[in-house]
């Protein structure tokens, strides 16, 4: 193997490498970022453990979110796996005409009759959810959710399969 074809098959190589390595950014930068920051705490309180690939966000109340692994060009396969928790105190529960207002705002028509196999992983924690908004792709899914004592809002926002590890998160905010 001559100089050249050696030079030009590292080259090659390299771009390949980096090339992959831009590609796959959003995984690698979510499993850094993921391996210092296994736990969490939300308002004070003892730690939440992390699911793999989730990291804490911006916004208001506690924002957690998982990235796509990979870089796209489609609009929606950049749509981020997110998480939204919000402390309501006691001011839900003890205000009835608010609470309507909430289960308004939730899409939830009564606490006990709405179901659906989606937000099963939520409901099955004890979380009163609403009605499921979708978006295509059809697997990209938004949802909110309250808990049992009106003091805790969830709202999720991403892929179907990405449910389960967020519901982990809720289940750990509601047992506190």
């Amino acid at each position: 193997m001559n100089l050249n074809t050696r030079l030009n098959t590292y080259l090659l190589t390299g771009v390949c490498v980096l090339l992959g390595i831009m590609y796959l950014y959003p995984f690698f930068s979510s499993s850094i970022t993921w391996t210092f920051n296994r736990e969490c705490t939300y308002e004070n309180r003892s730690k939440i453990v992390i699911p793999f690939g989730w990291i804490t966000g911006e916004g208001a109340g506690f924002v957690l979110k998982k990235p796509q692994a990979k870089l796209s060009y489609r609009a929606l396969s950049m749509f981020p796996n997110e998480l939204e928790v919000s402390d309501n105190g006691s001011s839900l529960k003890e205000n009835n005409r608010k609470r309507e207002e909430w289960f308004h705002i939730y899409g939830i028509t009564s606490t006990t009759d709405l179901v659906d196999a989606r937000t099963y992983p939520f409901t099955s924690i004890g979380l009163i959810c609403g009605g499921v908004g979708e978006l295509e792709p059809s697997d990209i899914l938004i949802f909110s959710c309250i808990s049992p004592d009106y003091r805790y809002s969830f709202r999720f926002s991403g892929r179907l399969k990405e449910i389960r590890d967020a519901s982990e998160i809720a289940k750990q905010i509601v047992a506190r």
